[in-house]
This record gives C-alpha cells, sequence and structure tokens, in this order.
C-alpha cells in the first residue's frame, strides 16, 4: 500500500505540474490544408498544398511558420504502447506533430526561414496543441498536453536534435 499511495501523489503531483504548462501556453493561429501519403507502415510524406498551406502563427507574431517542401514524417513519435489512448495516437494532433517535425527539417536541413532553437520547437509543438485543443474541446486534454510538451523537450529529443543528419528530401 505504501508504494501505491507513493506512486498515486507522484501521479497527482506530476499532473498539477503538467496542466499548470497547458495555462502558461500560448494560442495561435493553425490554418490550411494538411495532405500526406502513406509510403510504408509508419512511413508518411508530408505534401504541402499550394493553394492553402498548413501553418501557424505565433501570438504576437506577423510571419507564420510553415513547412515549403515536401518532407517525410511518422505523425507524433508516440510509443506505440500507448496508440490506444485517444489523446496519444500519433495523428491525433497531426498539425502540431506536422509542424514540430519541420521544425527539425529545417533544422536540420539549415531553411532559414523557420529556423528555431530546440527549446522553442517544444514550446511551439505546445501551443498548436493547445490551439487545437481550445478550438475543440473533445480533444483538449491538459495533462497530455504538458506529457507531450515534456517528451518532445527531454533529452532524448534534445540527442535526436543535435544528431547531424542528411536531409531527407
Amino acid at each position: 500500500w505504501i508504494r501505491f499511495s507513493v506512486l498515486a501523489v507522484a501521479s497527482v503531483l506530476s499532473s498539477s505540474c503538467v496542466t499548470q504548462i497547458y495555462d502558461r501556453t500560448s494560442v495561435g493561429r493553425l490554418e490550411g490544408d494538411l495532405e500526406v501519403r502513406w509510403l510504408t507502415n509508419d512511413c508518411f510524406l508530408y505534401i504541402p498544398s499550394e493553394k492553402n498551406p498548413l501553418r501557424f502563427t505565433r501570438d504576437g507574431a506577423t510571419e507564420p511558420l510553415q513547412p515549403r517542401r515536401r518532407f517525410y514524417t511518422d505523425g507524433g513519435s508516440i510509443p506505440r504502447v500507448l496508440w490506444s489512448m485517444p489523446q496519444f495516437s500519433p495523428w491525433g494532433y497531426a498539425p502540431g506533430y506536422l509542424i514540430h517535425d519541420w521544425l527539425f527539417e529545417a533544422h536540420r536541413c539549415d531553411e532559414k526561414q523557420d529556423r528555431v532553437t530546440f527549446e522553442e520547437s517544444a514550446t511551439i509543438l505546445a501551443e498548436v496543441i493547445k490551439t487545437q485543443m481550445e478550438r475543440n474541446s473533445l480533444v483538449r486534454d491538459k495533462v497530455a498536453h504538458g506529457l507531450i510538451y515534456a517528451a518532445v523537450g527531454s533529452p532524448i529529443a534534445r540527442r535526436l536534435w543535435e544528431t547531424p543528419r542528411a536531409c531527407d528530401i
């Protein structure tokens, strides 16, 4: 029982911390069409719309972040064991995941227009997901938001950011 109680208290405390992340996150403007093409299991190709491209404008910004060319994506890099939970689907917050994947691609390929720091990339994903959640209360989940933010800001994610890789396309 002691072990269960400690886990329960830790869970409640961590839930409180992650919901505070939601409350501190700004809402921006999310627009445009999102098109991906299935290539093989867990590998998709993002294809920018010529008429109405996916873009996210941060609160207070004048220029949107916009994936400008094709790139490979797996949606959200969510561990498979969590896929059965609706808030942890690799496609549940697809616009946010694709903007975030684009920021990684822009960093890797030295795309000057959308270049951000690692920390900013995590914050921007949190902003896009909160924007999605505020637009549709049925997908709002403050704990999931905070946990996703923590995952994309983790040391593992930083290593991926800092590992040199060639541009895919």
